[in-house]
């Protein structure tokens, strides 16, 4: 499961092991606090990219998208769906379709690590951000909300001492990723982290489940400083307004 079914604080979750409310991570926006100052300087470097250079010296380095990148919002009422099915249909299939590009970059992930011989001596962690939903709930298309179909992602796990074509039922949540990840390589788990490393989990198919509970937060897009009372979202200079709003207001910042 994800605990934050939106992009940039499902992905600073991951980074960190820490919940949204402490990463202050709360929405896709600079002022929501996605890759802004604050994050670079006090989340980003104990990011477990970071700490697996700083404590093992692994060469760390991210590909493609990293917490985000601009993003439309669109005015959407959750009441509201397409008078055509077919529109849903469409979104559907290309979603799908981008999929063979992420099935084809695994291929030649695992096609190269197995030429460079180190394939059974790699953990490789295949998982999402985010689900999404497509009309499911009288929604049209998107995330945020705390559906199976939003917070529920696919989790596999290969590599050294992992039983194969094992599947287990337990748990966990991006908020665990990371501990697991430094608990694998050898890295003590800082007590910052809120999550818990699923190790055990991984190499026995006799653990006991460790958790049975799982948190969920989404923060909602506005923002008291980013307000324009005429829009029905809130915006700021790194996410582009909906179509819909027309308004050419400076948003009022709040003290």
């Amino acid at each position: 499961f994800v605990n934050s079914p939106i992009c940039c604080p499902s992905r600073s979750t991951i980074l960190t092991g820490k919940y949204a409310h402490n990463t202050g991570v709360v929405n896709n926006s600079i002022d929501g606090n996605c890759s802004s100052e604050s994050w670079q300087k006090y989340h980003e470097p104990f990011s477990v990219a970071a700490l697996l250079k700083n404590e093992k010296d692994y060469v760390t380095f991210y590909a493609g998208k990293y917490l985000n990148q601009k993003h439309w919002i669109v005015d959407m009422p959750p009441t509201h769906l397409p008078a055509n099915i077919t529109i849903l249909d469409n979104i559907q299939k290309h979603r799908l379709q981008s999929l063979l590009a992420v099935d084809e970059m695994m291929e030649k992930v695992v096609k190269k690590l197995e030429q460079l011989n180190l394939l059974e001596n790699t953990y490789i962690l295949f998982t999402s951000d985010n689900g999404f939903h497509i009309g499911q709930f009288t929604q049209p298309w998107d995330k945020r909300q705390p559906y199976d179909t939003d917070i529920r992602v696919p989790l596999f796990v290969s590599g050294p001492n992992i039983p194969r074509k094992n599947v287990e039922s337990y748990p966990v949540s991006s908020v665990d990723l990371a501990p697991t990840i430094l608990d694998l390589a050898g890295v003590n788990i800082p007590q910052y982290m809120d999550g818990k490393s699923f190790k055990k989990v991984l190499f026995s198919t006799n653990q006991a489940i460790f958790k049975k509970h799982l948190f969920v937060e989404y923060w909602g897009e506005g923002q008291k400083a980013t307000v324009d009372t005429s829009c029905p979202w809130s915006y700021d200079g790194n996410v582009a307004v909906s179509p819909s709003c027309t308004s050419k207001t400076t948003p009022t910042r709040t003290k």
